[in-house]
């Protein structure tokens, strides 16, 4: 039965098989299926059309994708090249001119290349004020090099040359810049899709972080001498920032090494470096009110950050560098040396040159010391008991040039004054005018050089004072200012023999009255301590000291020109 059943199956399966096609073709082919490979003649082809089309996309997409690495590229170019020349001109944006510092930017960004082109920025003189654009950012239309100040409390970069800290380099390829060899960057499959070129740009600030440029320095390295500000004093340094030494922490606010009392005093500076800690703390909201007045706006200039170098002694250093100038020696805390924190002259060799002591006017009553109570003009030369104006009575310091270097300085020595004073350089009524003189308070020596008096001190409490170093006086005579007439000794209009000990009693005092006017350094090396109050108005170009307390109410005025511009490392960094 089961045999039956399957020779039933098997003929059902024979009798459904294929049977042979027409005899044009040969082909077994399933009846139902016979028309089938007609429909796949009719299809021949179409598969080539799509690869073609596909391939042509491919190939559109590849061309793009490598338009597009190559304008990053390029770019990427375009982005060295301002970084380069941002930071090339923040080298010099504390201590030189504009021209100068857009020269050396512009240096910088040739020696890049983009798209195997020199990288050229225009070197235009910028506005006072540039234009604000739509959204409210500076338009820079037109200008690749920006000198401004980099606001670091507000990360916020401002145009202007008042106070410089930061240079801003814009490289750009543009269509409109093809005469000036910034041409559009060329495309190489862009023309396919009817896009030839590609404007292109990029921005980099950098900021100069040293404390190069300060007009303001607080040399000494002690923990105690300190600057410290006061009440709604005025601190206004042109062109320049303010430099401390003193290491002091934070956590002791009497020794703090930058310490301002109170939010209502203003500081106008290029920049605040301190060694030690700031009170207040940087972050504090305080700084807003300090530098509230200090630019339209309300920037602030606070520079205090992580990593400050102490620096040395500029104007020292200067002095003594390279076989020194004539009669300046070193000083320390254990007397003469090699290499000191300050500079003194060399009073026994200026003694011997000038053949003794001399005094070029008389002795009132009291042998010890020295007032005087009429108009005169006194010539250069050393006048061991110093000097005292308390009358109201002009007295004129006058060169002599036929003395050389000698000739333009004025030398105080330090006899006992009233009240157990001593006096160096004493002037609290009448007036005191000197063109082209150096001014130096020091010790009182007898014809043999050895001391018999106290190291005098420079104390201006009123009257008038009109000073220019010789330097100075030589640059307004000239018209013109050349930098390296101020630079040392020729740029110093008072100074201060170091080897006056710190102490309250000892300070010196500069107390202005409002007549007070000074072109040149004010140079009180480490330890002098400073006691500056009053309207000082115009207060020199540059102050060094070993320490300062400027009062309440105080009025400094600091035009700082580049002089005596440190040894801390020159650095500029990018930050933006």
């Amino acid at each position: 039965m089961i045999k039956e059943i399957f020779r039933s199956l098997k003929k059902r399966q024979s009798g459904s098989a294929c049977q042979p096609g027409p005899a044009t073709c040969g082909v077994a082919v399933c009846p139902r299926y016979q028309h089938v490979p007609h429909r796949h003649l009719r299809r021949r082809g179409i598969a080539l059309i799509w690869t073609a089309l596909v391939i042509l996309v491919m190939v559109l997409f590849v061309g793009l994708s490598l338009d597009a690495g190559k304008l990053v590229l390029n770019a990427q170019q375009l982005q060295n090249a301002a970084d380069a020349a941002a930071m090339a001109g923040a080298l010099y944006v504390k201590t030189e001119l504009p021209d100068f510092v857009r020269m050396k930017a512009a240096e910088a960004g040739f020696a890049n290349a983009a798209e195997k082109l020199h990288v050229t920025l225009q070197q235009i003189e910028q506005p006072a004020n540039f234009p604000i654009a739509d959204d409210g950012s500076y338009d820079f239309s037109g200008h690749d090099i920006i000198i401004g100040r980099w606001i670091r409390y507000y990360q916020t970069f401002l145009p202007t040359l008042d106070n410089a800290n930061a240079v801003m380099v814009i490289t750009r390829r543009h269509e409109d810049l093809a005469e000036m060899d910034a041409p559009p960057l060329r495309l190489i499959w862009g023309p396919i899709v009817g896009v030839d070129t590609a404007n292109a740009a990029k921005e980099t600030i950098a900021y100069c972080s040293s404390s190069n440029g300060a007009g303001l320095i607080v040399l000494s390295n002690e923990p105690e001498q300190t600057l410290n500000i006061a009440g709604n004093s005025v601190i206004d340094i042109d062109n320049g920032g303010i430099h401390v030494n003193s290491p002091s922490a934070v956590e002791q606010s009497n020794h703090t090494a930058a310490w301002i009392q109170n939010a209502t005093a203003v500081i106008d500076a290029t920049f605040l470096n301190v060694v030690g800690g700031v009170n207040p703390e940087p972050d504090s909201d305080m700084w807003d009110a300090i530098f509230a007045n200090a630019e339209e706006g309300g920037y602030t200039v606070l520079d205090h950050m992580d990593g400050v170098q102490s620096i040395d002694d500029p104007l020292a250093a200067g002095m003594l560098s390279g076989g020194g100038t004539p009669y300046v020696i070193a000083y320390d805390e254990d007397g003469i040396a090699e290499t000191g924190p300050g500079a003194r002259l060399d009073l026994e060799a200026l003694l011997d040159y000038y053949g003794g002591p001399l005094e070029t006017f008389d002795k009132e009553e009291d042998p010890n010391w020295d007032t005087i109570t009429s108009n005169m003009t006194l010539g250069p030369g050393y006048y061991p008991n110093g000097m005292l104006i308390s009358a109201g009575v002009d007295v004129v310091l006058q060169p002599n040039p036929a003395l050389g270097f000698l000739g333009n300085i004025f030398i105080f020595g330090g006899g006992p004054g009233p009240n157990n004073s001593t006096v160096g350089l004493s002037v609290s009524n009448g007036s005191l005018t000197g063109h082209g003189v150096t001014i130096y308070v020091t010790e009182t020596l007898d014809p043999t050089g050895q001391p018999i008096g106290e190291i005098g001190q420079i104390k201006i409490t009123g009257g008038t004072v009109d000073i220019d170093s010789p330097g100075d006086w030589q640059n307004q005579e000239n018209g013109s200012f050349n930098p390296a007439l101020v630079e040392g000794i020729n740029g110093i209009a008072v100074w201060q023999d170091p080897a006056m000990p710190f102490g309250n009693n000892d300070d010196v005092q500069l107390n202005g009255t409002g007549d007070f006017h000074l072109s040149g350094a004010i140079y009180l090396p480490s330890p002098i301590h400073a006691d500056l109050a009053g309207n000082l108005g115009d207060t020199g170009n540059q102050i060094l000291c070993g320490s300062a307390d400027i009062a309440g109410g105080a009025n400094i005025h600091v035009n700082y020109d580049g002089r005596n511009e440190g040894n801390s490392p020159t650095m500029s960094c990018i930050v933006h």
